[in-house]
């Protein structure tokens, strides 16, 4: 009875010795795999047991911060104007992404490519967001840029989201750097010097204050017409306004479209228009085409497009 007895505790802790050996390995893997969240700023969670590799996103600035955080491999799909150097500032790594799309973005084309996260703002369809949620699709959601501050917290934010802190943290300070770079640049502008430039689109002039051509003034260290009259809303400047404010650089689109939308021709009309052979810059050909991929960027290559922007109006200090 003893032997028997001896012999069944002998298999039993044969058993729980084994049974614990087996589980090292995957008590390991479980910390490999270990998981992190990100709220987006709508308030909602996610949870990641890694970095997304298949993303797509509704936001070419968004792209181009992501661009500096992970592989371009990471991005299953992009809009064809991710790709067209008129537009976007990360033009030649967009090529690379394996699948374009054309905007505006649709139910059907995000499934198509079955992305492990697609990321959105709020100017997005509302329906087209909601419908990708209730099929499966994490839909992460951020606010529309509207400040220099708000580039910053984009980069945080993203940098959070592929698990990738260190590297937005890093970019934020890249940004610091070329900002106080180009603010050395233009310091020996008084800022009762600054010169006054106003853009110019198909439809006229539109201005409003917190504008993206608003940060790219304030980093060139430029007065923007718009906030000297100033135009609390979107709205249209007539002639006669664009006249009395008489600005020292005038800047036009630089994209062609069908029928009557063509840089050049526009540009002729602008600087060979009556109204306006007594302003200024058209005395001086300052009147530039502004190229959109500075007009409209809200990443970190906002500075391109601020120096772009102070060496067309301050040759003499930038070169």
């Amino acid at each position: 009875m003893k032997k028997t007895l001896l012999l069944l505790f002998c298999l039993l802790t044969c058993f729980i010795v084994g049974c614990a050996s087996e589980s090292k390995p995957l008590e390991k893997e479980n910390n490999v795999k270990a998981t992190y969240s990100v709220t987006d700023d709508r308030g909602k969670v996610f949870e990641f047991a890694k970095p997304p590799t298949r993303m797509m996103t509704t936001s070419l600035a968004f792209q181009d911060i992501l661009l500096e955080m992970v592989p371009v491999e990471h991005f299953i799909a992009t809009s064809v104007s991710a790709a067209d150097p008129n537009y976007s500032m990360t033009a030649e790594l967009s090529k690379k992404i394996p699948n374009k799309y054309r905007p505006r973005i649709t139910v059907e084309q995000v499934l198509k490519y079955k992305p492990d996260l697609f990321i959105t703002t709020p100017l997005t369809n509302p329906e087209v967001s909601s419908t990708l949620e209730n099929m499966g699709v994490k839909v992460f959601m951020l606010n529309q840029v509207d400040t220099y501050a708000d580039i910053k917290k984009s980069i945080t934010k993203l940098g959070e989201l592929v698990n990738e802190k260190e590297k937005g943290a890093a970019l934020i300070e890249k940004m610091q750097a070329g900002e106080k770079a180009l603010a050395e640049k233009l310091a020996v502008i008084p800022k009762d010097k600054q010169k006054l430039v106003i853009q110019l689109t198909y439809s006229g002039t539109y201005g409003m204050l917190q504008n993206i051509f608003g940060m790219l003034c304030d980093l060139a260290h430029v007065k923007n017409g718009m906030e000297v009259m100033p135009v609390r809303a979107s709205m249209p400047v007539s002639k006669e306004k664009i006249v009395e404010l008489n600005p020292d650089v005038l800047f036009l689109p630089s994209w062609d479209a069908k029928g009557s939308q063509n840089s050049d021709t526009y540009f002729n009309q602008i600087v060979n228009d009556p109204a306006y052979k007594e302003l200024t810059c058209v005395k001086n050909k300052a009147v530039y085409k502004f190229p959109e991929r500075y007009r409209y960027c809200t990443s970190q290559h906002i500075l391109e497009g601020a120096e772009y922007m102070a060496k067309l109006v301050y040759p003499e200090y930038l070169h």
